[in-house]
């Protein structure tokens, strides 16, 4: 299985795709391939400017088909996507242990 980020970003006057957000919300809870997603936002913290979901796929061309079924992709709210593999590097993580406690104060 292979992670992939698709990177967005939001057309001018997104605002009124954003109808279709209770379907993409819905779209995404079903689908048990996402694995991390959010907003991007501009410098002042509140206009929202694209998103970043992480799935996991067999290969790059079924997360593309995955993500083809995005209804806010089909409702053309994005000015570009980009889908690129992604490694998870899991050893900068937290560890909530004593020892790991330790570890992350040197």
């Amino acid at each position: 299985m292979l992670y992939c980020a698709i990177c967005f970003g939001d057309r001018d006057q997104a605002h009124a795709y954003r109808a279709q957000k209770s379907k993409h919300l819905s779209y995404w809870r079903r689908h048990h391939a996402l694995q991390l997603a959010g907003p991007f936002y501009d410098e002042d913290h509140q206009t929202k400017i694209g998103c970043l979901i992480v799935i996991r796929a067999a290969n790059r061309e079924a997360a593309e088909e995955i993500f083809h079924h995005d209804p806010l992709y089909q409702s053309g709210v994005f000015s570009s996507c980009e889908i690129h593999p992604w490694g998870v590097v899991t050893e900068m993580l937290h560890d909530p242990t004593p020892e790991g406690a330790g570890a992350s104060q040197r």
